[in-house]
Protein backbone atom coordinates (compact mmCIF):
# COMPACT_ATOMS: atom_id res chain seq x y z
CA UNK A 1 0.00 0.00 0.00
CA UNK A 2 1.54 3.15 -0.94
CA UNK A 3 1.87 5.87 1.74
CA UNK A 4 -0.80 7.62 0.37
CA UNK A 5 -3.26 4.89 1.01
CA UNK A 6 -2.03 4.22 4.39
CA UNK A 7 -2.19 7.82 5.17
CA UNK A 8 -6.18 7.17 3.48
CA UNK A 9 -6.96 4.17 5.35
CA UNK A 10 -5.81 5.71 8.86
CA UNK A 11 -8.43 9.01 7.91
CA UNK A 12 -10.90 6.76 6.84
CA UNK A 13 -10.36 4.53 10.42
CA UNK A 14 -11.85 7.02 12.34
CA UNK A 15 -14.82 8.29 9.79
CA UNK A 16 -16.54 4.85 10.68
CA UNK A 17 -19.31 3.83 8.31
CA UNK A 18 -18.91 7.39 6.32
CA UNK A 19 -15.24 6.25 5.27
CA UNK A 20 -16.18 2.21 5.35
CA UNK A 21 -16.74 2.02 1.39
CA UNK A 22 -13.55 3.97 0.92
CA UNK A 23 -11.66 1.57 3.27
CA UNK A 24 -13.49 -1.44 0.95
CA UNK A 25 -12.14 -0.53 -1.97
CA UNK A 26 -8.29 0.41 -0.80
CA UNK A 27 -7.96 -3.04 0.85
CA UNK A 28 -9.31 -4.45 -2.59
CA UNK A 29 -6.77 -3.14 -4.21
CA UNK A 30 -4.36 -3.91 -1.84
CA UNK A 31 -5.73 -7.88 -1.88
CA UNK A 32 -5.25 -7.75 -5.70
CA UNK A 33 -1.67 -6.58 -5.57
CA UNK A 34 -0.44 -9.01 -2.91
CA UNK A 35 -2.10 -11.67 -5.07
CA UNK A 36 -0.01 -10.75 -7.87
CA UNK A 37 2.77 -10.67 -5.79
CA UNK A 38 2.32 -13.88 -4.74
CA UNK A 39 1.98 -15.43 -8.36
CA UNK A 40 5.34 -13.33 -8.99
CA UNK A 41 6.98 -15.01 -6.34
CA UNK A 42 5.78 -18.83 -6.88
CA UNK A 43 7.01 -18.35 -10.54
CA UNK A 44 10.53 -17.10 -8.71
CA UNK A 45 10.13 -19.86 -6.37
CA UNK A 46 10.19 -22.50 -9.50
CA UNK A 47 12.95 -21.06 -10.87
CA UNK A 48 14.87 -21.77 -7.81
CA UNK A 49 13.76 -25.36 -7.53
CA UNK A 50 15.06 -26.26 -11.13
CA UNK A 51 18.22 -24.41 -10.80
CA UNK A 52 18.47 -26.75 -7.20
CA UNK A 53 17.30 -30.00 -9.74
CA UNK A 54 19.64 -28.71 -12.75
CA UNK A 55 22.89 -28.47 -10.69
CA UNK A 56 22.07 -31.94 -8.82
CA UNK A 57 21.75 -33.83 -12.47
CA UNK A 58 25.58 -32.24 -12.39
CA UNK A 59 26.19 -33.85 -9.92
CA UNK A 60 24.77 -36.93 -10.57
CA UNK A 61 26.90 -36.23 -14.26
CA UNK A 62 23.85 -36.37 -16.03
CA UNK A 63 24.26 -34.27 -18.63
CA UNK A 64 20.97 -34.67 -20.75
CA UNK A 65 19.01 -34.08 -17.27
CA UNK A 66 21.08 -31.16 -16.71
CA UNK A 67 20.30 -29.67 -20.04
CA UNK A 68 16.75 -30.74 -19.84
CA UNK A 69 16.27 -28.64 -16.48
CA UNK A 70 18.68 -25.60 -17.60
CA UNK A 71 16.17 -24.83 -20.78
CA UNK A 72 13.52 -25.50 -18.65
CA UNK A 73 14.70 -23.21 -16.10
CA UNK A 74 15.57 -20.60 -19.07
CA UNK A 75 12.53 -20.78 -20.35
CA UNK A 76 10.68 -19.59 -16.87
CA UNK A 77 13.40 -16.82 -16.73
CA UNK A 78 12.11 -15.50 -20.09
CA UNK A 79 8.48 -15.54 -18.27
CA UNK A 80 10.14 -14.03 -15.14
CA UNK A 81 12.04 -11.15 -17.24
CA UNK A 82 8.80 -10.60 -18.62
CA UNK A 83 6.58 -9.86 -15.71
CA UNK A 84 9.28 -7.80 -14.31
Amino acid sequence: MSIKDMRTYMHNWNRGAEGANEQICLLKVQKQRLEAEAKHLAVRQQYVHLKIACWHAVEDNDAKRARRIAHEAGELARVINHES
